[in-house]
């Protein structure tokens, strides 16, 4: 690429004496930081800008799930992007662990096919944050066709770090459905309420993973379970929600609706 530069300057000279150099420069580096976020695969393009329409566009709209806590404490939840047939175009699925490490995974739709997966890994280790992203490519049939990642520490931009190729590496998105869709052991059976901060919650989940949200009151299906807690224990229920975040920061999962299933 210098060669050329210098061979277009030399030419150019004799006509206006190379006078735009600094617009070449800035194209340059531009080329050079868009190599440096686009994996050494032939594909590698053709991935990226599917995912980018995925990200830029605003007919898709956002879906939360439940923020679930397991018995060690660990905390998971999803959010996902979905078009108007209620198909996914995009999850996500957060995991905060006990001991502070964070992982944050990003699946990519055409239809139902999965075609990317980019997983973020945040580590705090003697005040030090170390970062590191893997993006994995699938084909047709779901198999991986390609795996790079790129690691930082510290204050370091993870965003302007060069991709290095990596071993193939698959991220399952079964979980991240369990969760948006409330089945599996994210399923929302009833266990019961309790009363924290003068509200009251009704705890939901099964024996890996459990959630609570915030009632008005003992009302409708709520009142009939309030009065039968024996009898519908570990039963079924759908769950609707919105998150509410207080004046003094405390923030719950505030219900919608609730339905026995």
């Amino acid at each position: 690429m210098n060669r050329l530069l210098i061979a277009f300057c030399s030419i150019s000279l004799l006509f206006s004496a190379c006078k735009e150099p600094v617009e070449n420069t800035e194209k340059t580096e531009k080329r050079e930081r868009l190599d440096q976020l686009i994996p050494a695969y032939s594909k590698a393009e053709s991935y990226e800008k599917q995912m980018q329409s995925i990200d830029a566009d605003k007919d898709l709209f956002e879906a939360k799930s439940l923020s679930y806590i397991d018995n060690e404490g660990n905390i998971e939840s999803v959010s996902a992007l979905i078009d108007s047939t209620y198909q996914f175009s995009k999850l996500v699925h957060y995991l905060t662990e006990t001991d502070g490490r964070q992982v944050e995974t990003h699946f990519y739709f055409k239809g139902s096919q999965l075609f990317t997966s980019v997983q973020t890994i945040k580590r705090y280790i003697k005040n030090t944050t170390y970062v590191r992203e893997v993006k994995t490519y699938y084909n047709e049939q779901n198999i991986v066709v390609y795996t790079a990642e790129r690691k930082v520490a510290g204050e370091n931009d993870i965003t302007k770090a060069a991709y290095v190729a990596a071993e193939k590496r698959l991220h399952d998105p079964s979980k991240a459905l369990e969760i948006i869709n409330q089945t599996g052991k994210f399923q929302t059976n009833f266990l019961g309420f309790n009363e924290s901060r003068e509200k009251i919650f009704i705890n939901i989940g099964t024996d890996f993973y459990n959630s609570s949200v915030v009632i008005p009151s003992y009302k409708g299906v709520l009142k009939t379970l309030k009065d039968n807690e024996s009898k519908y224990l570990n039963k079924p229920l759908k769950i609707e929600f919105k998150e509410v975040t207080e004046l003094d920061g405390f923030s719950y999962q505030a219900l919608l609706d609730i339905k026995l299933l």
